[in-house]
């Protein structure tokens, strides 16, 4: 990209915080989940992905992030996912309204995508996803909220439930990059 000086610059693909160290406080942690950090290998051979563990109360269990997008502009937002007790997932977006997008981690499928949204899912072996979606948000400001799911998604609800302590998912590299793709990954802190 050339800058009004006429000069390249570096436009970085992912506008994620924190993108592997979901124990960042750039990564809210809300309604009882523990994260546990650098405890199982990811896609990229080693030991950095987190865990995202629904605590033994009943609450939400959701880390979120807010990010600055330019309405109207397709964004892919991704993030990599292994099933480690629970087997689904679920992110929800809050831009204008507070939309679910879900995956079944065990058939590898899309369960539910709210309108405007268009969910994908894609195998990288080892039991490892990367899932995500595409959307041209209306506003300038979202927040994506992720969370263990112990129930299929298939609805906008989010329902409160109480996690055992123990089971949930391992999470690696989230990214949120202009377009209708997933760009490869771009690790950010």
């Amino acid at each position: 990209r050339i800058n009004s000086a006429g000069l390249g610059e570096v436009v970085p693909w992912n506008l994620v915080q924190q993108s592997e160290t979901f124990d960042n406080a750039a990564w809210v942690n809300i309604e009882a989940t523990t994260v546990s950090a650098n405890v199982a290998v990811s896609p990229d051979g080693y030991t950095n992905a987190d865990k995202l563990i629904p605590q033994a109360t009943s609450n939400l269990h959701r880390i979120a992030q807010t990010v600055t997008v330019t309405s109207g502009t397709p964004y892919t937002y991704s993030v990599f996912v292994k099933k480690a007790g629970y087997d689904y997932f679920l992110i929800r977006t809050g831009d204008t309204t507070n939309s679910n997008v879900g995956y079944d981690l065990v058939n590898g499928i899309v369960t539910y995508e709210a309108s405007g949204y268009n969910g994908f899912i894609e195998s990288y072996g080892n039991d490892w996803y990367r899932l995500g979606y595409v959307r041209s948000f209306p506003n300038t400001s979202i927040t994506v909220n992720m969370r263990a799911n112990n129930v299929l998604v298939n609805d906008n609800s989010i329902p409160a439930f109480t996690g055992d302590g123990t089971s949930g998912v391992y999470i690696w590299a989230a990214q949120l990059n202009i377009g209708s793709t997933a760009k490869p990954y771009f690790p950010t802190t």
